[in-house]
């Protein structure tokens, strides 16, 4: 039986499309993005308010998949605090908008699934920008689960995905990496049955 119709932000990515291509197999999968026919900039405040005005129209989602990347790089002495606070927006700010958002969007007991990163558990030199957003968004979502929402807000904490670019992959050197397909099974469990303020990590440890 098909499920719910689920909206799937970045789904063009690497991670996002492996994400689709999971749930098509039994679900009405909607990609969003940048460049997508139902355009979203997780940067721009704006852009977020006429995306989630668009979704309203429609029937209740099942479920929003949020699979953000962004921040900045660069040793602690290095960061660049004019850019410090701007690039928090796409994927911490962005995020956050969304799951906000979700209480009208999505049916009672779906979910809202944001995309962290394995930074928060496995501090990496040069990272700490990074390491700020995901810890954030692991924190944000426990924090939501104790006011009683209707949808529930979980979090996927990705290591470094297999089937990246090789620049990215060598921007990296020795994290744990993950195939894209399996991550992919850890949106779906989320999806269908995660807990409120749940964040899975995938390597685990």
């Amino acid at each position: 039986m098909s499920g719910g119709r689920i909206v799937v932000v970045g789904g063009t990515g690497t991670i996002g499309s492996a994400v689709v291509a999971e749930m098509s197999r039994d679900h009405d999968v909607v990609v969003a993005g940048r460049t997508a026919p139902l355009a979203v900039d997780l940067a721009d405040l704006e852009s977020i308010r006429a995306f989630t005005d668009r979704l309203r129209e429609q029937a209740p989602l099942e479920a929003i998949v949020v699979c953000a990347g962004g921040g900045l790089l660069g040793t602690v002495d290095d960061l660049d605090l004019d850019q410090f606070l701007p690039r928090l927006a796409p994927k911490l700010r962005g995020q956050v908008a969304i799951a906000k958002a979700a209480h009208g969007l999505v049916r009672p007991g779906g979910a809202v699934v944001l995309t962290s990163g394995i930074l928060e558990r496995r501090p990496q030199a040069g990272m700490s920008h990074l390491a700020i957003i995901n810890a954030s968004l692991r924190a944000f979502a426990a924090a939501s689960a104790t006011e009683g929402r209707s949808v529930r807000t979980c979090v996927v904490s990705p290591g470094l995905v297999e089937e990246s670019p090789q620049e990215i992959l060598d921007l990296f050197p020795g994290m744990p990496r993950v195939a894209a397909s399996d991550l992919a099974g850890v949106y779906r469990r989320l999806i269908e049955s995660g807990g409120d303020g749940e964040t899975v990590g995938l390597p685990e440890a």
